[in-house]
């Protein structure tokens, strides 16, 4: 009895061998046809994978078979046509052979016994896998060298059984396969995985507590900010650097979650607390995360900082509150230009300037008579972004002159005359004593050509042309005419 018992095994076990693993003939006509790759053109290379998924779940099986791991043969051509199905299967309209072809991966991943061709399949699997594949890949997430690739499978499928299964696993994980499984979570952004990451934010191990902070900073979640604002007052300068970016993280996400509230107090939080001159960067970043949010509303929060002992921090805040828009912010300019110091005006008309603003002009054209050369510099700017209506740039050029040398035309209606209707075109040259004003500029001319569309520029012809001129980038550095050698003609 016991004979026929073990003869009925055996003949189970043959069945299931023999339906399990791929006939010669598919073997055989498999062989053949990734024998014909690499393929000359992508036509025939569609061709060959078409002709393997004709074959079935039974001929892709038999493909896989011929992997090995590396350094034991050379399994190149399989690695490739494995790779071109990949690509083939997953095209439009053919879901039914994207279904086969996972299945048999998935089969084949069950019985694979080297680690190498395991990672391969599975990132075969990433490409094409679907909520079909999230149950099999869980089973990997205990596994100490294939969670990895395991995960990010995961994470390229991202259905919705994907983020339990994660949480399920990272209730039992150790080790790195802990810092995987929490970061994973992070860049899926799972708030329902946010009480499972909190005690981690403060564990011994490093690479734990910072990934902790980063999936919590990814996520968004306002219960992790106390976490992530104790993180950011970390001694060390490593610490306190990387977590201070992960809690302006934070509050970007908090503001794309639609808590602009909560975002608006983390920055000023920053912006208060960090005084020191090694952190004027984080209270700049703070303030354009904080204009992001609120718009108009953080515009006091910038001119504030435009009060700073610090230079660097002074222009950033100027050039952020120039780039709010809304009129609130150029009248909120236009007082700070009022109230500025003697150091500070330039930098505000300046602000202004960017802006491109009508409503600023007035002012910035009474800084062309201000006492201070450097509000002068500062106001020439201006045009670069105003209307088309602001004065020429060669009248802004003969501001800066003294009286006796300015032309007739700019001197008497250097107002906010157009370009077309100002400064007739004439060369200028040279005066012929140096005490007089030497300035010449490139922007000067080009400014004027730009405005002309309909007649020739205005810069002098070839015989009379200024020499060396300086780039527009310049900004104003002019410098005088280079000696003759003596002997030679001017």
């Amino acid at each position: 009895m016991s004979q026929l018992r073990t003869r009925a095994m055996l003949r189970s076990l043959h069945v299931i061998l023999v339906l399990a693993l791929p006939t010669h003939a598919e073997e055989s006509a498999s062989a053949a046809l990734v024998g014909r790759l690499p393929a000359n053109s992508i036509e025939e290379g569609q061709a060959v994978s078409a002709e393997i998924v004709k074959l079935g779940a039974d001929g892709v099986r038999a493909v896989i078979h011929m992997l090995v791991p590396p350094g034991q043969g050379d399994d190149a051509k399989p690695r490739f046509a494995l790779n071109g199905l990949a690509f083939y299967v997953t095209r439009p309209g053919a879901e039914a052979e994207r279904t086969m072809f996972v299945g048999a991966l998935l089969a084949e991943l069950g019985q694979a016994t080297e680690v190498q061709v395991k990672t391969f399949l599975l990132n075969l699997v990433q490409m094409t896998g679907k909520e079909e594949a999230v149950a099999p890949l869980s089973g990997l997430l205990a596994d100490e060298v294939l969670c990895e690739p395991a995960t990010q499978a995961l994470l390229r499928i991202n259905t919705p059984g994907v983020v339990p299964a994660l949480r399920k696993a990272l209730s039992t994980a150790t080790g790195a396969n802990r810092v995987t499984l929490v970061r994973v979570l992070g860049e899926l952004r799972a708030k329902e995985a946010v009480p499972a990451i909190l005690p981690y934010a403060a564990s011994d191990d490093a690479d734990l507590r910072r990934v902790s902070l980063f999936a919590l900073a990814s996520i968004g979640d306002p219960a992790s900010a106390e976490a992530l604002a104790k993180a950011a007052q970390a001694e060390a300068p490593y610490d306190r650097s990387y977590a201070t970016a992960l809690y302006l993280s934070f509050a970007r996400r908090l503001a794309e979650n639609g808590d602009k509230a909560k975002c608006a107090e983390v920055c000023r939080d920053l912006i208060k607390t960090r005084t020191a001159p090694r952190e004027n960067n984080v209270v700049a970043d703070a303030l354009t995360t904080l204009i992001g949010a609120v718009g108009d509303r953080g515009l006091g929060d910038a001119l504030a900082a435009v009060d700073s002992d610090s230079l660097q921090l002074r222009e950033a805040a100027l050039k952020i509150a120039a780039g709010v828009p809304g009129k609130a912010a150029t009248q909120g300019l236009l007082a700070k230009m009022k109230q500025a110091s003697p150091e500070l005006k330039p930098a505000v008309v300046l602000a202004l300037g960017r802006r491109g603003d009508r409503a600023a002009l007035p002012a910035v054209l009474a800084a062309l008579k201000d006492g201070d050369k450097g509000v002068r510099l500062a106001a020439i700017e201006e045009p670069t972004n105003s209307p088309r209506t602001t004065p020429c740039r060669r009248c802004w050029r003969c501001s800066i002159q003294p009286k006796q040398t300015r032309s007739p035309p700019c001197r008497a209606r250097w107002c906010a005359l157009p370009a077309t209707r100002c400064c007739p075109p004439r060369p200028l040259r040279w005066p012929k004593r140096r005490r007089q004003c030497g300035l010449r500029c490139s922007t000067c001319w080009q400014g004027e050509a730009q405005s002309r569309t309909s007649r020739p520029s205005s810069r002098p012809p070839a015989t009379t042309r200024l020499p060396s001129v300086r780039p527009p980038s310049a900004r104003w550095a002019c410098s005088p005419p280079p000696r003759q050698p003596r002997g030679s003609s001017s």
